[in-house]
């Protein structure tokens, strides 16, 4: 059978990371007023309000998160879970607040990323996970599922990975996040993703994958005119 990618092995590229703004210090002002944070703790996440973003799971696992006052962010467009998500979260106990602002763009999750002690990203479907790259690459603490893509990335110190589906795991994660003090790693493994996942070694990666491919290529496709 002639194929021009005849190899016995697939080959993965994994999504580059475009850095996230931390915004000024009057935008970062205008944001804890926005939500009324006050000296509570942030926890931040972003995605559809969509059952596969299991944002559920991180309402039920804030109860038994040791710290307070609580103020935890959730950004993202409704698409079809607003109303139950808003209901759990009404019935948190007093010093907890879930606030749904709705889509942001990008300056305005890089200033919300930047405020939060956390960015939890409780996928039950993921098919990669830009929302755990994009918070790291700010050098946040992430808590998220091992589903999908971030499997392969998010790794401590500053990621922690649990099971989908299960509140206190990851309450107990978010406990430990938030009481981890900073060490060295966390900027070397910033700068690693910063460097790693960069658009400019990405091509670079694309760009050998094609010669690879021309390379492997029977000639009469490689001479025949376009």
């Amino acid at each position: 059978q002639d194929s021009a990618l005849r190899h016995d092995r697939s080959l993965v590229i994994e999504n580059g990371v475009t850095p996230l703004s931390d915004g000024t210090s009057e935008d970062r002002q205008l944001m804890r007023d926005r939500f009324h944070v006050g000296d509570s703790i942030v926890i931040g996440a972003a995605g559809r309000l969509a059952w596969s973003k299991g944002f559920d799971t991180l309402i039920a696992s804030l109860s038994s998160v040791s710290a307070r006052p609580i103020v935890c962010v959730i950004a993202g467009a409704d698409a079809g879970e607003m109303v139950p998500l808003s209901k759990q979260a009404a019935e948190l106990p007093h010093g907890i607040r879930v606030v749904f602002p709705g889509q942001m763009n990008r300056e305005e999750l890089g200033v919300l990323f930047t405020l939060s002690s956390v960015i939890a990203v409780p996928s039950r479907d993921e098919p990669f996970g830009l929302v755990a790259l994009e918070a790291m690459a700010l050098k946040r603490h992430v808590v998220a599922t091992a589903v999908g893509g971030m499997k392969r990335f998010v790794e401590q110190p500053l990621g922690r990975l649990v099971a989908p589906d299960d509140p206190s795991s990851f309450a107990s994660a978010l406990n430990s996040a938030l009481t981890a003090p900073e060490t060295p790693g966390e900027s070397s493994q910033q700068q690693s993703i910063l460097t790693s996942r960069s658009w400019s070694v990405i091509a670079t990666s694309y760009e050998n994958l094609l010669a690879d491919a021309c390379e492997g290529a029977p000639s009469r496709h490689r001479n025949e005119p376009r």
